[in-house]
């Protein structure tokens, strides 16, 4: 990743499902898409042939980004509590942190935050859920500070790696497991991190966005960084 990155053309987009309220956190299951929906406080689960999407589970809150750990075929949730989004009737409150479901039933609460919004998540190559908790707003405001953590969930614990006041928001580690990427919002911008010896440093590396703002990512099997770009 460097500033004189190229830009790769992609195939024309095509439409999943439509009509499930304000989406996101898309992931591939290895035989399905799952994705979000913050405004309902729904998990969806629709096919690459699209049609119909199909409300699976209900999270209540503000479920925000997902990961799915391909070991278990566990899918975990970055619960927000609701953050930037109004209350609506029908839809539980619900304690900010981290949530999952195993593919059907019941979702599951595994770790509550009060005063956090967790934001996005990935299952890391320890084992344990990254995820991140920004503050504040994006865009307005005085900048906040805001962190990457992980969470164990055989012991429950919770440590901060990272912390930054750009709104930490999308993560992915790269085909170099010692690589994560972030999302930093608030600036434009998507940095390089190293991950060694369970602590990150940045690398000094970073892609500025020429227009909008970097949210959700993912890695690519070629090893390309695909970025929502809001």
């Amino acid at each position: 990743m460097s500033a004189a990155s190229t830009t790769v053309v992609m195939s024309p987009p095509r439409t999943l499902a439509r009509d499930i309220g304000f989406t996101e956190g898309p992931i591939w299951t290895g035989t399905h898409v799952v994705a979000t929906s913050i405004t309902r406080g729904l998990l969806y689960r629709m096919t690459l042939d699209g049609g119909d999407a199909v409300a699976v589970a209900e999270t209540g809150g503000g479920p925000n980004g997902l990961a799915h750990d391909p070991a278990t075929g566990t899918v975990w949730i970055a619960q927000n509590g609701r953050v930037h989004m109004p209350a609506r009737a029908g839809v539980p409150d619900r304690t900010p942190g981290l949530q999952t479901w195993p593919g059907a039933g019941p979702v599951r609460t595994r770790l509550e935050a009060p005063g956090s919004a967790p934001n996005d998540c990935v299952v890391g190559p320890d084992g344990r859920l990254w995820f991140t908790d920004p503050s504040g707003d994006p865009h307005e405001g005085e900048p906040r500070e805001g962190s990457v953590s992980a969470f164990d969930p055989a012991t429950g614990e919770v440590e901060v790696l990272w912390r930054t006041d750009g709104y930490p928001n999308g993560l992915a580690f790269g085909v170099d497991p010692g690589r994560l990427f972030l999302a930093e919002t608030r600036h434009a911008r998507v940095v390089e991190l190293e991950h060694t010896g369970g602590r990150l440093r940045a690398t000094g590396r970073a892609v500025t966005l020429p227009s909008g703002y970097p949210d959700g990512m993912a890695v690519a099997a070629d090893g390309h960084l695909l970025v929502a770009g809001t």
